[in-house]
Formats: C-alpha cells, structure tokens, sequence
C-alpha cells in the first residue's frame, strides 16, 4: 500500500488522498494495532441519522496521534460517563476524545435515566474525529425526550408581523367580514 501511495504522489504531487494515507501508514509502521474487545464495525444501518435518536459529533480533547492512526471510518467506539464529560474509548479501551459539553449533558442525564447508546467513527483525521451516537433504547420513563433535538429549535420564536396585526384590527373596527362567501351578518 505504501509504494502504491508513493506512485501515486509522484503521478500526482497534489493528491491529497494518497499524501494523506501515506502518511497515515508511516505512522501506523511505530504502532502496535491489536484485535478490538468487541466487532471492529459499526454496520451500515448505523450512519442512517434519524432526526431526534442519532446525531453527529466532533470530539475535543483528542487522544495522542499514536492512538488516532489506529481509528478507521466504520470502528464502533464506546461511551462512558465520567462525570461531568461523556469519553469516547476503542474496542480497547482507550481513550479517543470527550463529546461536547451541549450533547454530554443531555446524553449523560439520559443514560441516568436508563437510555442506552451505541457510536461509530463517521471520520478521523490527525487533529479530528468525528462520531455518530445513536440512540439503542429508550428507557420508558424518557418517552418523548429526543437524545438529539434538531437543530435551531431551542431558539425558534413565534413571528407575527404588525402589519397583519393591523389589519387585523382594522378589519375588527371596520364593516363586517365576508369569510368564504359568508358574511358576519349571516
């Protein structure tokens, strides 16, 4: 694979692709890789998002570039609580990263509550991973909390435009209204 790259970055210096993985490989030579504690990946049914049960996170905190090189797109990763962050680990054990503090609160309440989580790595890079949780269980007594509330409603306000208030009134004031053919007086 490494010679292949190699060709392919003589053929085409800017193939970010092959630059990428060559490099990836070059790390990977210096690193033990070791058979997952459970299935390596995640199945394909597992990057469906389903709005308010599935949703796609960025990790901070990442784990050192010795352990990055060893996650692929597809590997099942882990949660575990350890209040207050929410740490993602491989089939290993080790650590990867931590979810965002806005989707570990909510994730962590709803764990407490009996919720259960599954996770997958979506994409990972030397300074990124990104994951899919998805919702496994709902636990009764959190029936009809989402785990992942769409974006932009927490901030949703009604809008009602004064023009349409005016008129409004005015129709109110004025003579009576005619609603499908009908009038008031009728």
């Amino acid at each position: 694979a490494s010679g292949a790259y190699a060709q392919a970055l003589e053929l085409d210096p800017a193939n970010v692709i092959a630059d990428k993985n060559l490099r990836r490989l070059t790390q990977l030579k210096d690193t033990e890789v070791r058979a997952p504690r459970e299935s390596r990946h995640a199945g394909p049914q597992h990057f469906i998002e389903e709005i308010g049960k599935a949703g796609v996170v960025d990790l901070s905190q990442l784990a050192s570039p010795e352990v990055m090189v060893r996650m692929v797109a597809g590997d099942a990763v882990f949660l575990r609580v350890d209040e207050p962050v929410l740490v993602v680990e491989s089939g290993h054990g080790e650590y990867l990263g931590q979810v965002g503090p806005k989707n570990a609160q909510r994730l962590i309440k709803l764990m407490a509550g009996g919720n259960q989580y599954s996770a997958a790595v979506v994409n990972v890079a030397e300074d990124r991973l990104i994951i899919i949780i998805r919702e496994e269980y709902q636990h009764p007594s959190q029936a009809g909390l989402l785990s992942f509330p769409p974006r932009g409603l927490e901030k949703l306000q009604p809008y009602f435009s004064e023009k349409a208030l005016r008129d409004e009134l005015e129709e109110e004031e004025g003579e009576p209204r005619e609603i499908y053919g009908v009038s008031d007086d009728e």
